[in-house]
């Protein structure tokens, strides 16, 4: 029998719950490169009911499809409305000319929907995208032909590269040009940080690099991390709206990877006013034992810190400034939007679901505490627990295998589950983004499966989590999930299910 649902999806009974269009989506368009494989290694109704879902929360939280639903183009006017449905029009004279930078993990299909929702009305746009991320040549490479319209820039993440230099620099430059009457669209997604840099001062390429990895291993969070970003910058913090004439207007459309969705923590701020110091950005430094570190670069950016907490160097872009500006952001995707897809799906599918919320930013040794008391008191029959956000790890430098937090967490919860009684249970951890750490993986799972070979093989679970090799143990367990870049960054999902 066929029942056509309020997805657009015909559901065909197959013998697992698939449809028919759910099916036609997993052989045309499967984000999880590896699901028919992880199918036939983990033959449970929980595992596949889960992956099945990620790909239908993947495929309708693509930011080509939120960019189109929530930017309307009628003539010389627009409308936009953000995640919270509220709209506000824009008009176009025939004086306008329309330039769009667009920058992220999600960026080259945010700029594909503008391209297709503005078309000729695009005067120029800058493309910076990450390396290894997959383009449509065809699409943008006849566009480059058209007047040279789209430069394409492909730079490096999370560690910034030469690329990321000269982004800012065409960036600047073509922000430089524009006028009172001009209209400039950003398109911001995660990863931005990184593949747009522009040091302040004496420091160079190496010296953030550094930083960043520093920050990085401390186990400071997003926020604190783009806290020392944005004072180390020439255009993060709101500085970059300082090389556009304060009569443009400036609109933002914005993909959140910020737990909290902070526009000043997104993309370290690139257009919006900031109100942390430099001596915010000190304490930052000092709390993980960064400042006075014996190091080159450290002894640099101790001087820039020191002379922006007495005043003597420019702050960042304080809300006097910004309201000066004609500067319009919007949110038009986040975590809560990519799981409300979850749950949509779960709900159809007959579990009892259970949202705790897209907030979730404690520490990895917590998050093991909190996942083993979850699914003692809710994972029931038939229930599901989900809940988004993005965990922190500290990690030892001297002794770093590979893995990211997701992979991590899962192989420290496998003792655990060496004694959970329930024959049909898929617990899943992932990086909506498609990489997780130092990995190709975007993070993992455990079924009744994965302790299966765990057991019957006799691996040592401490030999690879002290190395922080989760990856490794995973792969052994068959118990990786492959997306490589999904084009898009919502943080992380974990989603517990029973069956």
């Amino acid at each position: 029998m066929n029942v056509e649902n309020n997805d657009g999806f015909s559901v065909v009974d197959d013998g697992v719950g698939r449809s028919s269009r759910e099916n036609k989506i997993n052989q045309k368009k499967s984000i999880i490169r590896n699901k028919k494989y992880l199918f036939k290694k983990h033959n449970y109704k929980s595992v596949i009911d889960s992956l099945n879902a990620l790909e239908f929360a993947f495929y309708n939280a693509s930011p080509d499809k939120i960019v189109k639903e929530k930017t309307i183009c009628l003539n010389s006017h627009f409308l936009i409305k953000d995640i919270n449905n509220h709209n506000k029009i824009f008009y176009l004279d025939d004086k306008s000319s329309l330039f769009v930078i667009s920058v992220g993990k999600a960026s080259v299909k945010m700029l594909k929907s503008i391209l297709e929702i503005f078309k000729e009305k695009v005067k120029n746009a800058i493309l910076i995208m990450p390396k290894g991320q997959t383009l449509d040549h065809n699409y943008f490479e006849k566009r480059l032909l058209e007047k040279e319209r789209i430069l394409i820039i492909k730079s490096s993440h999370p560690i910034p590269d030469n690329n990321s230099l000269e982004a800012s620099e065409k960036v600047i430059q073509l922000l430089s040009q524009t006028k009172g009457n001009d209209v400039i669209i950003f398109l911001i997604s995660g990863g931005a940080s990184s593949l747009l840099v522009s040091p302040i001062g004496n420091l160079t390429l190496d010296d953030k690099k550094t930083v960043n990895k520093l920050l990085i291993n401390c186990g400071a969070n997003i926020k604190e991390i783009n806290i020392v970003r944005k004072h180390l910058s020439k255009i993060k913090g709101g500085n970059m709206l300082r090389y556009i004439n304060n009569e443009c207007c400036v609109i933002s459309l914005i993909l959140s990877d910020v737990v909290g969705d902070y526009l000043d923590t997104i993309g370290s701020g690139l257009t919006t006013f900031d109100e942390s110091t430099y001596l915010n950005a000190k304490y930052v430094l000092e709390k993980y034992f960064l400042l006075n570190l014996a190091d080159y670069t450290m002894e640099k950016v101790r001087k820039i810190i020191n002379l922006g907490t007495r005043y003597m160097i420019p702050e960042t872009l304080k809300p006097k400034e910004f309201f000066e500006k004609d500067v319009n952001n919007f949110i038009i995707g986040n975590n809560y939007e990519f799981c409300g897809f979850l749950i949509r799906y779960l709900k159809k599918k007959g579990y009892n679901v259970l949202y705790l919320g897209s907030g979730y930013d404690k520490h990895l040794p917590e998050f093991i505490d909190d996942s083993k008391e979850i699914v003692k008191k809710y994972l029931k029959e038939n229930s599901c627990i989900l809940m988004g956000g993005e965990i922190t790890n500290t990690v030892n430098k001297n002794n770093v295998g590979r893995g990211g937090r997701n992979q991590e967490a899962l192989c420290l919860l496998l003792d655990f589950f060496c004694n959970y009684n329930s024959n049909d249970y898929s617990i899943i951890f992932i990086g909506t983004d498609g990489i997780d750490g130092n990995t190709p993986a975007a993070g993992g799972l455990i079924s009744p499966t994965t302790i299966e070979f765990l057991k019957r093989n006799k691996i040592e679970i401490n030999k690879y989590t002290a190395g922080h090799d989760s990856y490794n143990l995973l792969l052994q367990l068959y118990s990786n999930i492959f997306t490589g870049y999904t084009g898009t960054n919502f943080n992380d999902i974990y989603l517990y299910i029973r069956k």
